[in-house]
C-alpha cells in the first residue's frame, strides 16, 4: 500500500486523458416523474432466505450500510455517492431509528468539461458526456428488537434531479470534482474489504461503510459477531446538520484511487466534526484508514490529528 501513502502527499489532480468506462448509460429521469424508483431489495431473496450466520450478519447492518446496500449503483461513470444519517427519537427523547439522505451525483460531465479544457475535445473520452440527472433517495429505519435498522418502506421517498449545489461533507459543493482536503492524518490503518454472505460479488459502497463504521467504533465486535453500537447523541444535530455524513468517491483524479469520508459530529467541546477516510486502489479489497479531527478553536481549515 505504499502507493497510498504516495497518493496522500502527492495529490495535485492531473486529469486523465481517456477513461474507460465499463458502466452503461442510464436512462435519463424526467424532471416530472413522479413515481417511485424502487431501491434494491437486501438480501435480493428476502431475510427468510438467510442462514443463521446469515442473519446475524443482517442483523448487525447499521442504517448507513444498509441504505448502501438499497440504493442502485449509479450506471454513470464518474460518481459520488452521498449519505447523511439522521436520528429518529420518540415522544420521550429516546432514540428508535433513523433517516438516510442517500444521493447519487454524477459527475462525470464535470470531469468531460474539465478534459475538454486541458486537453481538447478530441483527446476528451465523448463516453464521459453522460448527463443522467443526480437524484436522492429518503430511507427510513427503526430499531426492532435485534435488528439494528429495519427499513420502512412506506417511508421511501425519491427525488429526480436532485440540486447538488449545497454542502456535501468535506467537499465545498456536491458538485465539485473531489479535492483533498488539508490535514495532518493519523498514523495509517490497514483495513480489508468484507462481502456481505449473500452477494456474489463485493458491493464496494457497503462494503467501505462497514470498514469506515468499524473504524469509528459504531461497528463493534462483541465476541464473534459485530454490533452496533450508536456513540452519545450530540447537541446541534438538525435538518441541515447530519449526525454522520458518508461520502464515496470512485474517481479521485489521475493515481486511480477511490476515496471514502466519513464525518461525524461528536459530543465534544473541542471538536467540530471526527474524520475517518478509506482509501484504496480501483479494483483492490485492501486499503488504508486516516483520522483527523475538524476542531472547533484555533485552526478549523485543517484538520488536525489533536484539538487544542
Amino acid at each position: 500500500m505504499n502507493t497510498v501513502k504516495q497518493y496522500l502527499m502527492f495529490l495535485p489532480l492531473c486529469w486523465m486523458i481517456t477513461y474507460a468506462t465499463t458502466y452503461a448509460s442510464e436512462a435519463n429521469l424526467a424532471a416530472t416523474q413522479t413515481t417511485m424508483l424502487s431501491v434494491n431489495k437486501v438480501p435480493p431473496k428476502g431475510r427468510g432466505s438467510l442462514s443463521e450466520t446469515e442473519l446475524t450478519y443482517y442483523k448487525e447492518l447499521g442504517p448507513l450500510q444498509l441504505a448502501a446496500h438499497q440504493l442502485p449503483l449509479p450506471q454513470y461513470p464518474t460518481w459520488r455517492l452521498y449519505f447523511a444519517l439522521y436520528p429518529s427519537l420518540d415522544a420521550e427523547g429516546i432514540l428508535s431509528g433513523y433517516q438516510v439522505k442517500a444521493q447519487r451525483i454524477n459527475l462525470s460531465p464535470l470531469l468531460y468539461q474539465s478534459l475538454v479544457e486541458e486537453y481538447g475535445k478530441e483527446n476528451a473520452d465523448p463516453t464521459l458526456n453522460n448527463k443522467t440527472p443526480s437524484d436522492q433517495f429518503t430511507l427510513t429505519y427503526q430499531i426492532v428488537q435485534t435488528i439494528t435498522a429495519d427499513p420502512i418502506e412506506k417511508a421511501i421517498k425519491y427525488i429526480p434531479k436532485l440540486l447538488t449545489k449545497q454542502a456535501c461533507g468535506l467537499q465545498l459543493q456536491c458538485n465539485q470534482l473531489w479535492n483533498d482536503t488539508p490535514a495532518k492524518w493519523s498514523k495509517a490503518k490497514p483495513i480489508q474489504l468484507e462481502r456481505a454472505p449473500w452477494d456474489k460479488q463485493l458491493h464496494l459502497p457497503a462494503a467501505l461503510i462497514r470498514a469506515l463504521a468499524q473504524q469509528t467504533n459504531w461497528l463493534q465486535k462483541q465476541g464473534k459477531v459485530w454490533q452496533w453500537v450508536t456513540p452519545e447523541l450530540p447537541e446541534g444535530i438538525d435538518a441541515k446538520h447530519p449526525w454522520v455524513e458518508v461520502v464515496i468517491d470512485n474517481y479521485t483524479g489521475n493515481g486511480g484511487m477511490i476515496a471514502a469520508d466519513w464525518i461525524e459530529r461528536v459530543a465534544d467541546d473541542s471538536v467540530t466534526q471526527k474524520v475517518t477516510r478509506i482509501m484504496l486502489g480501483d479494483d483492490e479489497v485492501k486499503g488504508l484508514a486516516y483520522q483527523a479531527n475538524r476542531c472547533a478553536r484555533g485552526n478549523n481549515k485543517t484538520l488536525l490529528p489533536v484539538c487544542p
